[in-house]
């Protein structure tokens, strides 16, 4: 089964779409490689190609849950319709490779999961999040009591009441990264493109990361450039109480802490003398592909200076 995708990357007038494949849409358990479904982005301003593939890289190399990247041509009856990064989907194979099991609750933060409070009624966040998994149970008790705490606990009580429910360190390494490569079309900006897994095993949320096609700054939040680049750690976009779980957090200094050490970690890995070599040997990779697409957004000489370079 093959449909379109995504939002600003779909609406726009080109031939290249982005598209989605499930594998056993009309073969049950048919899979590729072990995978069932695969998400192909069409390159949508990313003259490189590269973004997605080297977020979700640092993120699985650093334990922050998130999918798998590749890249692949597309043909469509046999014409070449261009290079396309391929991303694992977050389902159920993924979830049972990550952590080991996959019968728990998956939630997608779609599209304003913001994680505020709204009451105790399921009907109440319907419209915000999605159930992905166990869709006849229909079971939001988890999400809700997790919800409450995190919007409800006293302020002394918020550290350990969180800690009982969500999975703190995904849910810092997932911050950490978001806000390292300014990453902004996410829970730490515009409040979506992430998914909430209730792990079997341990009973807790694990926060996962999900669309990171405009990283390294794209989506910018009314922010300018320099503001981009110099984003601070402790960024909330406004109104700060439409995202309680950086802003609550941030005002408890314990929490505070946490998410500066993990910040620390990955800085020791995000640097142009850590990073230069990897964007150096991927761009080996892909140039000759990114040649070859006559449908890309951008030219090759774009694609080169946005290696090292702004491109407006």
């Amino acid at each position: 089964g093959v449909r379109f995708k995504c939002n600003s990357s779909f609406n726009n007038p080109s031939q290249k779409k982005p598209f989605k494949i499930d594998l056993e849409e009309f073969v049950a358990d048919q899979t590729h490689d072990g995978l069932k479904q695969l998400s192909l982005n069409n390159g949508f301003k990313d003259p490189t190609f590269l973004r997605e593939k080297l977020m979700l890289d640092f993120c699985n190399q650093h334990g922050i849950p998130a999918p798998r990247a590749s890249f692949a041509n597309l043909y469509i009856n046999d014409q070449l319709w261009g290079l396309y990064p391929v991303v694992e989907d977050v389902g159920k194979t993924f979830l049972k490779h990550r952590f080991g099991n996959n019968d728990g609750n998956l939630f997608k933060g779609e599209p304003h999961g913001l994680l505020t409070w709204k009451g105790w009624q399921q009907s109440l966040y319907e419209m915000d999040y999605e159930l992905k998994t166990n869709e006849l149970e229909n079971d939001w008790s988890g999400l809700i009591a997790f919800l409450n705490a995190l919007n409800n606990a006293p302020a002394a009580q918020l550290p350990d009441s969180l800690a009982a429910r969500l999975n703190l360190e995904s849910w810092f390494g997932y911050w950490a990264a978001h806000n390292l490569f300014v990453n902004l079309d996410s829970y730490v900006g515009s409040g979506h493109n992430y998914y909430l897994y209730q792990n079997e095993d341990t009973g807790l949320f694990e926060f996962i990361t999900w669309d990171v096609n405009e990283a390294f700054g794209n989506f910018k939040m009314g922010l300018n450039m320099q503001q981009i680049k110099n984003l601070p750690f402790k960024h909330i976009p406004e109104p700060f109480n439409q995202r309680p779980l950086m802003n609550r957090l941030l005002q408890d200094a314990s929490l505070r802490q946490m998410l500066a050490d993990r910040l620390c970690e990955l800085l020791q890995d995000f640097s142009n003398e850590k990073m230069d070599a990897r964007i150096d040997s991927l761009a080996d990779l892909v140039r000759p592909h990114v040649q070859a697409d006559t449908k890309k957004f951008y030219s090759n000489s774009q694609f080169e200076q946005n290696l090292s370079q702004d491109l407006a």
